[in-house]
């Protein structure tokens, strides 16, 4: 069984992992990411995520055991939380874009059935007359 500074290790590498999908998410061009780009990373973040739960589950039965931590625990722990708190913002900005694209997405298809309706009208009112233009000059 591995004791906390080797999970809080372990915990901090996978994080860090995931910090860099985010990184990779973040440096996509929102006109022209291919969406296998983003799929590929939130696959591997969703890995990785169920990974760090396995280890954070570990960890919360080893800390409260642990009544002194010692100053690498303790050195480890506030890494972890620093790491975790750079996560939260990141996912908050690649979330924020998202919401953007979705908004112009959504703008861009609101367009597209007005005019697609405002062609239809002009089809229905003109009336279609498949006359020859002999017929049509008497």
């Amino acid at each position: 069984m591995k004791n906390c500074e080797q999970l809080l290790m372990e915990s901090i590498s996978i994080y860090q992992m995931i910090d860099s999908c985010y990184d990779t998410m973040l440096q996509c061009p929102l006109g022209n990411v291919k969406p296998e780009q983003l799929t590929g990373q939130s696959e591997k973040i969703a890995v990785y995520s169920a990974r760090s739960r396995d280890i954070d589950d570990a960890l919360k039965k080893l800390l409260p055991s642990t009544s002194q931590q010692t100053e690498k625990t303790t050195e480890l722990l506030d890494k972890r939380e620093k790491i975790i708190q750079e996560l939260i913002a990141k996912n908050s900005v690649i979330c924020q874009k998202a919401a953007n694209v979705s908004s112009a997405l959504k703008h861009e298809f609101s367009n597209l059935v007005k005019n697609r309706t405002a062609i239809n009208q002009y089809g229905q009112s003109i009336p279609c007359q498949r006359r020859s233009m002999l017929n049509n000059s008497y």
